[in-house]
């Protein structure tokens, strides 16, 4: 009774007032109150018709006899692929191992019998079943849940390492046994007709020294080098040159005359062997002449003190070495050469305005520096003398944890002095540790970190000579 009930009132809703000219209403309760005969005849009118049942495939066309489709080819040529267990006692491959070999299902082919319509791919050699039994064959592709992976065997732990040592040196003992000596330069090792120029690849004061090695040769020709012997002063380097003589290496020719201490822009031209010291050029650039003569700390006190500034006459400054310009020979030297020369309170106070930074032998650096932008150079973290004392104590093997941390606090920051074209920096510290090398003789982190710095300091100014002449002279130091 209700149902009828229910299709009664559908069957009596009231025709909507809009259903001719298109109602807009689409809320539940407007469908359900009007009935809209145009919108469900338009409804009925785009239904889509049912589809048509599938027709059956068509089976495919037998191929003639005594030829092979191009299907039945390639399935006969697919390779069955085999998962052969791995044997107990062959090793394992790291990352696990399946192994997976290929089997040509085709009857195989006579030998230099063409094919019949395409080449077989090349076959492999199968890969041998385990000692277990044969492998098992998998039709089609390998499933990856198929197949059971082997774990690699657990590696063994690794020992522990050493911890390196830091830029700073912060071991009080040297990981290196020796510094390696540079490849050999090409210039001449000296003989007959070299020159100071071409033997040192460095401009000399060609002049002084003719007339020095003239005067010498007047005073003994035979032996024109020892000419002034017995007042204390010998003759070396250039002047061997001008003798005539020839370095057995490339080696003993930089380091001839040389202490492992002295920095690589002083070059031996006399021994004074009354006070154990060295005369010496000095130049801060290897293409430039000498900017002036100085004379090493004398024997018995340490590479840390002070160089004597003597001029910048090299022909006056060995004058006075002899004998003050007594003779007859010196006296000729300083007449000709004292003109132009400037002594050596003078030579000093002009080299002072130069240098940027002092360094512990009193002889200062001189880089590039523009004081404007303050490119070039920057001052050290560390004070001079302080850095002094922390390379005692490295050399002692006493070096403590604090002060082992300011030393490398210091390494890190002429590094990032480096990246940021500040040059100078390393090259004061560079002269510094040299000057603080082990007095034995031996290598140190003091050693190898000078060398390093040093080195650095020389390519990037352009200076690669020094840095050459500081490696053959650091290869003579002993291992600890």
């Amino acid at each position: 009774f209700c149902t009828l009930l229910v299709v009664a009132h559908e069957g009596m809703r009231p025709v909507c007032k809009y259903d001719a000219a298109g109602c807009y209403q689409r809320s539940e309760d407007h469908l359900r109150k009007y009935s809209h005969p145009s919108r469900e005849k338009a409804a009925e009118s785009h239904a889509p018709a049912p589809a048509p049942p599938p027709k059956p495939a068509a089976a495919p066309a037998p191929a003639p006899a005594g030829k092979r489709s191009i299907l039945d080819l390639l399935n006969a040529t697919v390779p069955k692929r085999t998962v052969v267990d791995m044997p107990a006692a062959a090793p394992k491959v790291p990352g696990g191992a399946i192994i997976i070999s290929d089997e040509t299902t085709s009857p195989p082919r006579a030998a230099g019998a063409p094919s019949a319509t395409m080449p077989a791919p090349a076959q492999r050699a199968p890969t041998p079943a385990s000692a277990g039994g044969a492998g098992k064959q998998i039709e089609g592709p390998v499933k990856r849940d198929s197949v059971q992976r082997r774990d690699p065997p657990a590696s063994p732990p690794r020992p522990p390492q050493p911890r390196p040592a830091s830029a700073a040196g912060s071991p009080t003992k040297s990981t290196l046994s020796t510094i390696a000596v540079p490849p050999p330069r090409r210039s001449p090792l000296g003989g007959a007709g070299a020159t100071p120029n071409d033997v040192f690849e460095m401009p000399h004061p060609t002049e002084e020294l003719a007339a020095v090695f003239a005067a010498a040769q007047r005073v003994n020709p035979a032996d024109p080098l020892r000419a002034w012997a017995s007042r204390g002063v010998v003759l070396v380097g250039p002047f061997e040159v001008l003798a005539g003589r020839a370095f057995e290496s490339d080696v003993a020719k930089w380091t001839a005359h040389r202490a492992v201490t002295d920095p690589p822009e002083a070059q031996a031209v006399a021994l004074d062997t009354s006070k154990g010291a060295r005369i010496c050029l000095f130049r801060d650039d290897p293409g430039e002449q000498p900017a002036m003569v100085v004379a090493s700390p004398p024997s018995g006190k340490p590479a840390s003190a002070k160089w004597e500034v003597l001029g910048t006459s090299i022909a006056v400054a060995l004058a006075n070495a002899v004998d003050g310009g007594s003779s007859a020979e010196t006296a000729a030297l300083v007449k000709q050469f004292s003109a132009r020369a400037k002594d050596g309170k003078t030579a000093a106070n002009a080299r002072r305005k130069k240098t940027i930074a002092p360094t512990a032998t009193g002889l200062g650096i001189v880089v590039p520096y523009d004081r404007r932008t303050e490119l070039g150079y920057r001052e050290p973290m560390i004070e001079r003398g302080k850095l002094l004392r922390l390379l005692d104590a490295v050399n002692e093997s006493r070096l403590g944890p604090k002060q082992r941390e300011e030393l490398d606090e210091q390494m890190r920051f002429n590094d990032i002095s480096n990246d940021e074209c500040d040059f100078g920096l390393g090259l004061e510290l560079g002269h510094d540790f040299l000057c603080k090398l082990h007095p034995a003789g031996v290598l140190t982190p003091v050693a190898t970190h000078a060398d390093r710095m040093l080195s650095m300091a020389y390519n990037l100014l352009g200076r690669p000579l020094f840095a050459h002449v500081l490696q053959c002279s650091l290869s003579r130091l002993k291992p600890r």
